[in-house]
């Protein structure tokens, strides 16, 4: 009888720990089903489901639900590289409706460069964002950098071969679009670039 409260403790315990495992179990099923509030609802401590429906969200063009959805996914994890990512792209996507909000993807890209100086993908994620934005000369130096952290980084350097030919920089261009081709051989754009600067 002695045993009997450390029994009850540990029976509990068990309980707990056996739902807690179901829950996010089937929080993992709702979330590879694209069901977010579903698997918030089984577990509202995973930032990622939160992210997720931010995106969602935002290309639906639910502006608030979109941002209280990636705050709330911060909040939980603030320097998840991946989160802060999708924060970016989320913004990005809320920018059709409201030109502050490409303002402050470019600041969480760049909030990324500082917690991760070395990752070569978000410099050219700025670059990308920038050049869709139409902002081609300012994204110039991000996938140059990309290309610095990352010698073999094909996009980077199709991206810089498609600016340069664009802006009729001939001999840059051909300078990033043969280095994509060597890493990307079957790029039949850059292909097809070098052959009009070659004519």
């Amino acid at each position: 009888m002695k045993n009997k409260p450390i029994f009850i403790i540990i029976l509990l315990s068990t309980i707990y720990i056996l739902r807690s495992i179901i829950f996010f179990y089937f929080a993992d099923i709702a979330y590879a089903k694209n069901d977010y509030q579903a698997a918030i609802s089984l577990n509202p401590t995973e930032p990622i489901y939160y992210s997720a429906a931010s995106l969602l969200a935002a290309q639906n063009n639910q502006v608030n639900q979109a941002i209280n959805y990636s705050n709330k996914a911060i909040i939980i994890s603030p320097v998840n590289i991946n989160i802060l990512k999708e924060r970016a792209q989320m913004f990005l996507y809320l920018s059709t409706k409201d030109p502050i909000y490409f303002e402050k993807s470019i600041a969480t890209l760049e909030i990324i460069t500082k917690l991760a100086p070395t990752d070569a993908k978000t410099y050219y994620l700025i670059g990308q964002f920038l050049t869709v934005a139409n902002k081609i000369t300012e994204s110039i130096p991000f996938f140059q950098k990309a290309t610095e952290l990352k010698s073999n980084y094909d996009d980077a350097h199709f991206a810089l071969g498609k600016i340069f030919y664009a802006q009729k920089k001939y001999d840059q261009a051909t300078i990033e679009l043969k280095k994509t081709l060597e890493i990307a051989p079957n790029n039949t754009v850059a292909k097809s670039l070098l052959d009009q600067i070659s004519k």
